[in-house]
């Protein structure tokens, strides 16, 4: 059983690293699965419409950031920080670095197709 934790440990720290935003504060985060990405691009959503989404980017942070945890609605605790809570250069930034961590720089995310395209009858 110990052996399986360790494999999914090291799955997991592969997938991790941190981040230290303009302000000095350091964030843990993981890599957007490709199910956590379809899941928050679903109807439609380019890469670029995704990555400035006011109604996205909470998702975003509460998906990537490990730590410290994030919420995406309502006010942080002792034990989390709210989305809303970020300073907006530091939110670009780290949305940024999220985003560059996942395989999706910039310059690629404009290239990709904002949907999947469908099947001619």
């Amino acid at each position: 059983m110990s052996n399986k934790v360790d494999k999914i440990s090291e799955y997991r720290e592969k997938h991790t690293t941190t981040v230290t935003i303009p302000s000095g504060f350091v964030f843990t985060i993981r890599s957007l699965s490709t199910v956590a990405l379809t899941r928050m691009m679903k109807g439609g959503k380019s890469i670029v419409d995704f990555q400035s989404d006011p109604e996205t980017l909470p998702s975003i942070l509460e998906t990537s950031v490990i730590d410290p945890p994030i919420v995406a609605v309502g006010k942080g605790d002792e034990k989390t920080l709210s989305a809303e809570e970020i300073d907006k250069d530091d939110l670009m930034f780290l949305i940024d670095k999220i985003i560059e961590f996942s395989g999706l720089k910039p310059e690629e995310s404009e290239e990709l197709p904002s949907q999947i395209p469908k099947s001619e009858k």
